[in-house]
């Protein structure tokens, strides 16, 4: 998982420091010091939540492919394809935004081990706070990979009535679950229109996966 920032706003906290560092008091300077703190840390928190959004599509996917594969009911494949081509361009959507912002997200692959995270190693007191967010993100994102991982697995065991069933009961609790995060996401940078504006979608696609998954899921019982 790796992340940068946009060059602009780099250069503009830097700038910033060193024009106070000329003729102004130290009490001036720690100032600045703990303010580029502060936003090297809210932009790994931001970075670090566009990370599990990654992961949740890529998740979803995984399992929509191994549905396609091993599922029996031709409804809850018709509904795996629905899942792969509206995670993946879900996937695709976050990912053009985030280029916007000269952001580059986490690619989550399920299928082969996660790769760790670490700090930036640039100066800087942005940057460092950045780094120091990101391992301890990183860390969190390995365990969640891990988890999904094993999820997968689980699911992988499952054969016929029992696959769709355990299937659509995984897609269901991990949509519920995404929608919390969504809201987290949505109080977190409700200043951004953009980001908001596509938090809206992906939760209006969540909900209409739920909303389809239980649907199946009752016409089994």
């Amino acid at each position: 998982m790796s992340c940068k920032r946009g060059m602009g706003w780099k250069v503009w906290v830097v700038g910033g420091m060193a024009a106070l560092s000329l003729g102004t008091t130290a009490f001036a300077n720690d100032g600045a010091k703990k303010e580029a703190q502060r936003m090297g840390k809210a932009e790994a928190k931001s970075d670090a939540y566009l990370d599990q959004l990654a992961l949740f599509n890529a998740k979803q996917v995984a399992m929509a492919e191994l549905a396609l594969q091993r599922a029996q009911s031709p409804e809850v494949r018709e509904f795996a394809q629905h899942l792969v081509q509206d995670h993946r361009q879900n996937s695709d959507d976050w990912m053009a935004w985030a280029g916007s912002q000269d952001i580059e997200m986490m690619m989550a692959d399920l299928s082969i081990p996660m790769m760790g995270t670490g700090g930036s190693g640039t100066a800087g007191m942005e940057d460092k706070a950045y780094g120091e967010e990101m391992k301890k993100a990183g860390k969190h994102m390995d365990k969640r990979a891990m988890e999904a991982q094993k999820e997968l697995d689980k699911l992988g065991a499952k054969e016929g009535m029992d696959f769709d069933k355990e299937f659509l009961s995984r897609v269901i609790d991990d949509h519920e679950k995404g929608q919390k995060m969504l809201g987290k996401g949505e109080k977190k940078f409700a200043s951004d229109p953009a980001f908001a504006s596509l938090i809206a979608k992906t939760d209006s696609i969540m909900m209409g996966h739920i909303t389809e998954g239980k649907r199946l899921k009752d016409t089994m019982k």
